[in-house]
């Protein structure tokens, strides 16, 4: 094998490099982008089961993902207490 022809593998790998490289980025965007526009409500939601009797459990949830989890209470739109099924 020549200097030549061993350049020329190099660059190739190179350019083959950088388009996977591109490629991918490009793949990861379009991914996310629909991804984003494809949000339904079970991607925002928790459920807790066994909660302990409070007089406002509500606010004992947000205290304890604020806690827990270090989430904000702005963050928290709605809570809806669904009583268990037997």
């Amino acid at each position: 094998m020549t200097d030549d022809e061993a350049l020329i593998r190099i660059v190739s790998f190179v350019i083959h490099l950088i388009l996977l490289v591109y490629i991918r980025d490009k793949l990861v965007k379009l991914k996310d982008y629909f991804d984003e526009r494809t949000a339904s409500p079970s991607d925002f939601s928790i459920m807790v089961k066994n909660i302990p009797a409070f007089n406002n459990p509500q606010s004992a949830i947000v205290e304890n993902l604020e806690r827990d989890f270090e989430v904000n209470k702005k963050n928290i739109a709605e809570i809806i207490l669904i009583p268990d099924l037997k």
